[in-house]
């Protein structure tokens, strides 16, 4: 499993370092500089994951991590975390398989003649894991998409107790969880299933809810061991990346900069997995993933390999893919083409315009200002008066605006904080392609749009930037 949590990630480096403890005077200096750092920090930027770590825990982990470092070595420390992670298909990597817990056989619950299949539950030292998929749920009337969407996850404990998700993910029927690990002595937990917005349609349970026991690791389980990725490496040295309306030749200090590396490898029984971390020099950025359509792996002999996407650890600052069907001719090529990258906006990227008290919908007003955002500019074309049409018969619908924006091939999406002088706007939205060079971001607020003078900042924004990133590996 990837995301430990804090408490049972220091026990595991307590029992790995045994009874070597740092100077209590070393230990809150350290504490005090990564606070002091951490509140400086802006939030971090998503790429629409669906469940997200609290930005606290991270860094508890680096200050634990650093500790570990200082004291018995960086190589140690690869060597002592690999020691305790395996990895099982459906679920991911684990820590400790000698204490973790498991469901003995899936779970199937029918109601109205749709079932719920718990497939694998695991509860380690670090999290717990439920994967679970739906059978038979009502379809739409052109029978193409269920009209029930089961997104809301919790686990409800022993003590009363609820706990939220810390990751994983909901795609159509079938999720993967991710939860924090239970107490030594609880065996049991209930998943409780409902949708955050139930759709009309839906005409299936509103709510599921499964009691789940953990026990012994089963026979069906296959602990399948980890190679740690400093075992796969060749060369770690990263190009820089290069802009492809560029000319041949000019590289300026501004072009992007990223280092890609293998953390992780599993030999599966029908190819390999392959995790893997992207980090990057330009400060502006708070995310960074890799775009999976330019991802290319050539072997040795020039042979292109078949991969697809893999939802271990594909997420910021990560990547995870799966090798099919292959036997290594090594050394493997790893080759990236473009990286999203994403960030928050400041008042440096503001700007204004006047809506009158009373603006109607259709009423455009004409911008033309430009906005430089990490190095990459666009330009704000015009903003519409527009009016979200809600779904549900008798809804009020929300006004907003609707702001026409240009830029270079490598602008994917932005959208904006806005207000005006009495309040500041709550609002939701999308951003859609035009063309090639257009993008409509539409921005709607549900208490009521912003009026008169309207100041507007970027929230977040997203780029595709083109380059040339690559590095060699080996598999056993």
């Amino acid at each position: 499993m990837t995301n430990p949590s804090i408490e049972n990630l220091e026990e595991n480096i307590r029992k790995i370092m045994q009874s070597v403890e740092p100077e209590e005077k070393f230990v809150d200096s350290l504490w005090e500089e990564i606070s002091q750092t951490s509140l400086k920090q802006k939030a971090p930027f998503s790429f629409g994951y669906l469940f997200t770590k609290p930005a606290w825990n991270i860094s508890m982990a680096v200050i634990l991590v650093i500790l570990f470092v200082a004291v018995i070595g960086p190589q140690n420390v690869v060597a002592a975390f690999n020691n305790l992670l395996s990895y099982i298909p459906g679920i991911g990597f684990i820590q400790d398989e000698n204490g973790a817990r498991y469901l003995s056989e899936p779970i199937i619950v029918e109601k109205n003649g749709i079932k719920l299949v718990i497939d694998q539950a695991v509860t380690d030292a670090s999290n717990t894991v439920i994967a679970y998929h739906f059978e038979n749920l009502p379809k739409n009337a052109e029978g193409e998409a269920e009209t029930c969407f089961y997104d809301n996850n919790e686990l409800l404990l022993s003590d009363g107790k609820t706990r939220l998700p810390i990751g994983g993910w909901v795609q159509g029927t079938t999720a993967r969880v991710e939860f924090q690990p239970l107490a030594g002595t609880d065996k049991s937990a209930s998943l409780y299933i409902s949708q955050n917005m139930p759709e009309p349609d839906c005409t299936g349970p509103s709510e599921w809810v499964v009691d789940i026991t953990f026990g012994p690791i089963p026979p069906t389980v296959t602990l399948m061991p980890v190679i740690p990725g400093d075992q796969t490496m060749i060369s770690t040295a990263t190009p820089q990346g290069q802009a492809s309306s560029r000319p041949q030749g000019q590289t300026p200090p501004t072009d992007p900069i990223f280092h890609l590396s293998i953390d992780k490898a599993v030999a599966l029984t029908d190819g390999y997995l392959i995790t893997g971390n992207i980090t990057w020099e330009n400060k502006d950025w708070m995310d960074a993933r890799i775009d999976f359509e330019s991802l290319r792996v050539v072997d040795t002999n020039g042979n292109l390999l078949d991969l697809e996407p893999s939802p271990d650890e594909w997420k910021d600052d990560q990547f995870a893919y799966k090798i099919i069907a292959y036997k290594p001719a090594n050394p493997l090529t790893m080759q990236v083409s473009a990286i999203y990258v994403g960030g928050m906006g400041d008042e440096s990227t503001s700007f204004s315009f006047d809506a009158g008290e009373h603006p109607t919908i259709g009423q455009k007003w004409e911008l033309n200002k430009e906005i430089k955002i990490a190095g990459q500019t666009i330009h704000i074309d015009s903003v519409e008066a527009v009016q979200f049409k809600p779904e549900l018969e008798g809804q009020n619908p929300d006004e907003g605006y609707a702001f026409k924006i240009s830029g270079s091939p490598e602008f994917q999406s932005v959208d904006f904080l806005c207000r005006d002088q009495g309040k500041a706007g709550n609002g939701y939205g999308q951003a859609r392609k035009l063309d090639d060079s257009h993008t409509l971001v539409e921005e709607y607020f549900s208490e009521g749009r912003p009026v008169g003078g309207v100041h507007c900042m970027v929230n977040n924004y997203q780029f595709r930037l083109k380059g040339d990133w690559k590095f060699q590996y080996q598999l056993p």
